[in-house]
């Protein structure tokens, strides 16, 4: 079956990529997920000045899923731009370049400066656990819709902004939203887990970032009402680890979908587990993938 698809004017080969912060830190690991198979690729969140993240631990597997405080770690914009400017020409699936301004000056700089390289922009509205970034910024209207009016008046593509998976917060936003041209939805759920040996919090910034398992009917519920409320396209992210997974998220209302803990689980070979097991089930259903998108909606 057919398994191109559009976002905002963007082809994508089939409607899967990762999810940023996994496997985009570097070119040499995006060009990986292009060779797995993933219709597009995302790269990690990337700052106007260069983060070394947080200190160890930053990742702990836990019973629902994954629990992660990396800080954003990544050299800023500018050698970033520099190292992705170098080899732009060696992918043929879109590049979707995250970013997390502070404020609409950092966020005009980033666009000029990524409009020669990125396909598509994703603003990150909702990292739990990065000061002055992410969630911070999302929880303020004015500052929200400004950075992303800075994003869109100097940026040539399509402007995705990554959500948080906090339905009230989000439905209180997003107004502020709306010259977005798809969302994201969503990112992890701000969540802790304490040693009780040690007694005290595992992490090294105690406070994380939930995915997984447990983040997947949270997401879904958010895709589904979203679909309704906006008619945006919606990139689905949460929990995905099977091609069942993702056709909730298209009955939903997505378009695409997002892999990140799962590329942790399984590795690369889950797009190729995906796009053969969602191919077999359209097959069988007799349905196209653009018929399947909102289908719950109607039932």
């Amino acid at each position: 079956m057919e398994l191109v698809t559009k976002i905002s004017g963007i082809t994508l080969r089939n409607p899967f990529m990762n999810a940023s912060g996994v496997l985009g830190q570097t070119v040499s690991l995006l060009r990986r997920l292009q060779e797995a198979g993933a219709g597009a690729v995302v790269t990690k969140s990337i700052t106007y000045e260069e983060r070394k993240g947080y200190d160890n631990p930053t990742f702990v597997k836990i019973k629902c899923g994954y629990l992660n405080a990396m800080g954003l770690p990544n050299p800023g914009f500018k050698e970033f731009s520099k190292e992705l400017s170098s080899s732009k020409e060696e992918f043929k699936v879109p590049v979707i370049v995250s970013i997390a301004p502070s404020e609409p000056k950092q966020a005009k700089e980033m666009a000029a400066t990524f409009k020669k390289v990125a396909d598509a922009i994703e603003i990150n509205l909702s990292c739990p656990h990065a000061e002055k970034l992410g969630l911070e910024v999302f929880s303020d209207m004015g500052l929200t819709e400004n950075i992303v009016k800075s994003v869109k008046d100097n940026f040539d593509g399509p402007v995705f902004c990554k959500l948080p998976p906090y339905r009230n917060e989000v439905l209180g936003l997003i107004k502020s939203l709306e010259s977005c041209d798809a969302l994201v939805v969503s990112n992890t759920i701000r969540a802790m887990v304490i040693d009780v040996k040690a007694k005290k919090p595992i992490l090294g910034n105690k406070f994380g970032g939930l995915s997984g398992r447990a983040l997947h009917p949270i997401s879904l519920a958010l895709v589904f009402e979203l679909y309704e409320k906006t008619r945006k396209p919606i990139v689905g992210v949460g929990g995905i680890e099977s091609w069942e997974d993702a056709v909730e998220f298209f009955l939903a209302g997505a378009s695409a979908v997002q892999i990140g803990s799962a590329l942790e689980k399984k590795g690369t070979t889950i797009f190729k587990e995906l796009i053969e097991g969602l191919e077999e089930y359209l097959k069988e259903e007799k349905i196209g993938l653009e018929e399947l998108i909102g289908l719950a909606h109607d039932s």
